[in-house]
């Protein structure tokens, strides 16, 4: 097992898994979920197939290859509106083990900080809980995203060439960010906008 300080998203390559954690509503709308659902359009679009029938349970995985990824989208959450509950992450995590073994997954398997973030629980906690299920797999890499990778790096090198540099109205002290996702921050830049430079740049 590897720990990287990037995000998730700088292992989107063919053959890979990656997990996504979602709520059981069908809602992708914040986060993570948001910037899988902006890259995997037909992945949302069967999730949310999936949720309306009730078919996606707290804790339970649901699996969906698209541009030749396999996204599991691990439900950490019942409601977006609640926090996730550390005995559907564990459940999660025996869950994504199980197939791993059965399916003989031998590419990179990316977990996020699941149920961390926008699910608030405590990440040390989180974090043992996979080092324990996955400390014998060497495929296995938790994704921390604390700082910024290459694939990121050069999005936002690309935003500013071509969306800034040729821009003569901008004014470069209210377009400055860190991490690309800050975009979303920037007045003017609404998630259609953003999804649009996700696309083009990252």
């Amino acid at each position: 097992m590897q720990i990287v300080k990037y995000s998730l998203l700088e292992f989107l390559e063919p053959g890979n898994l990656i997990i996504n954690p979602v709520n059981t509503e069908g809602y992708m709308g914040k986060g993570l979920a948001l910037e899988i659902a902006i890259r995997f359009p037909e992945t949302e679009k069967k999730y949310k197939e999936i949720c309306k029938k009730g078919e996606l349970k707290p804790g339970e995985i649901f699996f969906y290859v698209e541009n030749d990824i396999i996204i599991g989208n691990m439900a950490t959450k019942s409601s977006f509106k609640y926090p996730s509950k550390i005995e559907w992450i564990e459940l999660g995590i025996a869950n994504l083990k199980r197939y791993l073994i059965h399916n003989a997954i031998q590419n990179k398997v990316v977990i996020p900080k699941i149920g961390s973030g926008l699910g608030k629980l405590s990440w040390k906690e989180v974090k043992v809980l996979i080092e324990k299920a996955f400390k014998d797999f060497d495929n296995v890499i938790i994704a921390l995203d604390e700082e910024k990778g290459p694939k990121e790096i050069k999005a936002i090198q690309e935003y500013y060439i071509h969306e800034i540099s040729t821009n003569l109205f901008c004014n470069k002290a209210t377009v400055e960010i860190e991490r690309f996702r800050d975009l979303l921050k920037q007045k003017g830049i609404g998630k259609n906008k953003y999804a649009a430079y996700v696309r083009k740049y990252f």
